[in-house]
């Protein structure tokens, strides 16, 4: 028979872009068989779009964040493959299609992800600065190859992988899904990236303490799963141990990043097409230093939870 998909759907106050992303996904060219969209505490529509598109509905009482959703959901879903996409996404018709048969290509490979496009436009410059600083390794104009991390916003993963690795880590704020797509390449499966499988990502960043937001918990959960597999991450070797060693080394830390992204982003697009939103990126690198300053005083491990005071959007 042929292999049963499940999509999920983590969502939180998401009614402006939710209802684009089920008819979007209604309209692939490979349906999914079911689609579960788990409601993160939200206090706006969001569960009434799910519920009138004919999506099962996990309704939580209060936000607990996109790795506890993804994992509720994944619990009840009856597909043999799961596809986690994020409810400001919207997949181009065949994106499904070309996922499955990435994943069906070998047993080895257990997770395969797809590329991003920015649907904001070059006028949202929050937007264009987020793509630009977190979006660069997802473009689809990469080459398809093995990966050590992809994202949640567009990701099909076998069941047996989730239930082996025991889901995403809870207790991270942001980079929960990196560091599952990493613990899946330490157990030995392949990591896939098909750039031709496409979703436009309508991030819904307009002002700047959403934005810093953003940055500050993708700090605190990059720095918490550098700590977590330390030293087999690249790069986290050299990664400070100390708050104090980091704010001496900071300065040159966001120098090299932001060197790095720009280096990442001429590989298929003009510096002139996002130099005007560079200072952006560059507040985004300071945030992200401050929140991996108050990472470094935590437990990587979680015993004392990276979700406290840090609201959770994505």
């Amino acid at each position: 028979g042929t292999i049963t998909v499940s999509a999920v759907i983590p969502a939180y106050n998401a009614a402006a872009t939710l209802g684009r992303t089920l008819d979007d996904l209604g309209r692939q060219t490979r349906v999914p068989g079911e689609v579960i969209v788990v409601d993160d505490g939200s206090t706006d529509t969001t569960a009434d779009i799910a519920g009138r598109a004919g999506c099962r509905v996990i309704r939580l009482d209060r936000n607990a964040g996109c790795a506890r959703a993804r994992n509720l959901g994944f619990a009840e879903a009856r597909g043999e493959i799961i596809y986690f996409l994020d409810a400001d996404c919207a997949p181009e018709p065949e994106c499904l299609e070309r996922l499955v048969a990435e994943i069906t290509r070998s047993d080895r490979i257990g997770i395969a992800g797809g590329a991003e496009i920015d649907g904001n436009g070059p006028d949202n410059r929050f937007a264009l600065a987020y793509y630009v600083s977190e979006c660069y390794d997802f473009a689809p104009q990469l080459p398809a190859k093995r990966r050590m991390y992809l994202r949640t916003s567009n990701l099909l993963v076998r069941r047996n992988v989730l239930e082996k690795l025991t889901g995403f880590r809870e207790h991270l704020s942001a980079a929960e899904d990196l560091e599952f797509c990493f613990r899946a390449t330490r157990a030995g499966y392949d990591v896939v990236f098909r750039p031709d499988a496409r979703i436009v990502h309508n991030h819904n960043r307009r002002d700047l303490k959403s934005f810093a937001a953003t940055f500050y918990r993708n700090g605190i959960g990059g720095t918490l799963f550098r700590l977590m597999h330390k030293p087999h991450v690249p790069f986290s070797r050299f990664f400070p141990a100390s708050r104090l060693s980091f704010a001496l080394l900071s300065p040159l830390l966001i120098l090299y990043s932001l060197a790095h992204i720009i280096r990442k982003n001429v590989r298929y697009r003009p510096l002139r097409s996002f130099v005007h939103v560079l200072p952006l990126v560059f507040i985004g690198r300071l945030c992200w230093s401050a929140g991996a300053f108050h990472a470094l005083g935590m437990d990587p491990h979680g015993s004392r939870p990276a979700t406290q005071s840090i609201p959770q959007e994505r």
